[in-house]
C-alpha cells in the first residue's frame, strides 16, 4: 500500500515511532437503542440456534434444557439482559476503535513492513478459524458473500494496514508516557485467565516470544490509557434509527441465507458424476 510517510528511526534495533500530537482523542459512539423489533429478532434468532421455534415457548422443559429457564417470560428476560449487554459491549469496543483510528491518523511515520505483514497472518488466522468453526471454506464463504477473491484480499491488506498503524501509534503513546508492564502483568493486559497465566508466560519463554508479548501487553496498557484519558460524546439511537437500523439487519441476513440456500443447491446438483452446464 502507497505511503509517502517515511520508515521509523531504529533506536536499540527497535523502531521508534512518534505522532503529531498526544492530546486526547475526541469521539462519538453511537448506542443502539433496544426495541421491540431488537428482542423479536434476538429471540429467534436465539431458538433458531438451539434448533427451535416459537413454537417451543409453551415447551417448560425444552426451555429448561436449553436456556435454564421454565416461562417465556424469563427468556424474555435473558434476552433483554442479552440485548442490553451486547449494546453496551459494542458501544465500549466502539469507543475503543475510534480512538485507536484517530491515534493512528495522528502517526508520522508508516509502520515497518514486517509489522504490516505480522498483522496481515494474523487477520488471515482469525478468518481461517472462522471458517472452520462456521463449518465453510474460505471459497464457500466468498461465494455466500458474493466476493471475489480479489476483493476479499484487498479487504484484508486494508485491515492489516489499519492494525498495524494502530500499533504503531499505541507504540509512540507508549514511549511518550513511558508505559510499563511488569511480567506478572502480562497475561492481565492481554485477556488470559488468571488460571492460565502461568502457563501462558512458560509458553512464551519456550518459543522466544516473550519479548514480543511483553510488548503487545505495552500497547495494550496504553490502549486503555487513550481510552480512559478520551473525551467521548454518546450518541443514544432514536426511534426512527432504532427502526432503520433493524430493517438493514434483516435485509442482510435474509441475503445471505438466500445465497446460503443457493449455494447448497449449487453443491447438490454438482455431486459426483454431475456437472451442471
Amino acid at each position: 500500500m502507497a505511503n509517502d510517510k517515511p520508515l521509523p528511526l531504529m533506536v536499540d534495533g527497535k523502531p521508534h515511532y512518534t505522532l503529531s500530537s498526544y492530546e486526547p482523542a475526541e469521539v462519538e459512539v453511537m448506542v443502539a437503542t433496544v426495541t421491540g423489533d431488537d428482542l423479536e429478532f434476538a429471540l429467534d434468532t436465539l431458538l433458531e440456534g438451539e434448533g427451535g421455534s416459537r413454537d417451543k415457548l409453551s415447551d417448560a422443559a425444552w426451555l429448561k434444557e436449553h436456556f435454564q429457564v421454565s416461562t417465556p417470560d424469563e427468556l424474555y428476560e435473558l434476552v433483554n439482559k442479552f440485548v442490553t449487554g451486547t449494546n453496551s459491549r459494542i458501544a465500549e469496543e466502539q469507543k475503543m476503535q475510534l480512538c485507536l483510528a484517530e491515534m493512528a491518523d495522528r502517526l508520522l511515520q508508516q509502520p515497518l513492513p514486517e509489522m504490516r505483514e505480522q498483522c496481515r497472518r494474523g487477520i488471515e488466522l482469525t478468518y481461517e478459524q472462522r471458517f472452520a468453526q462456521g463449518g465453510v471454506t474460505r471459497d464457500e464463504f466468498l461465494r455466500q458473500a458474493h466476493q471475489t477473491a480479489a476483493e476479499f484480499d484487498a479487504m484484508i491488506e486494508e485491515q492489516a494496514d489499519m492494525t498495524a498503524r494502530q500499533q504503531a501509534a499505541l507504540s509512540a503513546i507508549a514511549s511518550e508516557r513511558k508505559v510499563q508492564v511488569s511480567e506478572e502483568e502480562i497475561p492481565m493486559y492481554l485477556g488470559v485467565a488468571p488460571e492460565d497465566a502461568q502457563e501462558f508466560l512458560n509458553r512464551a519463554r519456550a518459543t522466544r516470544q516473550l519479548d514480543d508479548v511483553h510488548e503487545a501487553a505495552v500497547r495494550s496498557k496504553a490502549a486503555s490509557i487513550v481510552v480512559a484519558e478520551s473525551s467521548c460524546t454518546y450518541h443514544h439511537e432514536t426511534t426512527e434509527e432504532a427502526k432503520e437500523r433493524m430493517a438493514k439487519i434483516r435485509e442482510v441476513r435474509s441475503a445471505f441465507e438466500q445465497s446460503a440456500k443457493e449455494a447448497a443447491e449449487e453443491d447438490e446438483g454438482e455431486g459426483p458424476g454431475l456437472h451442471l452446464v
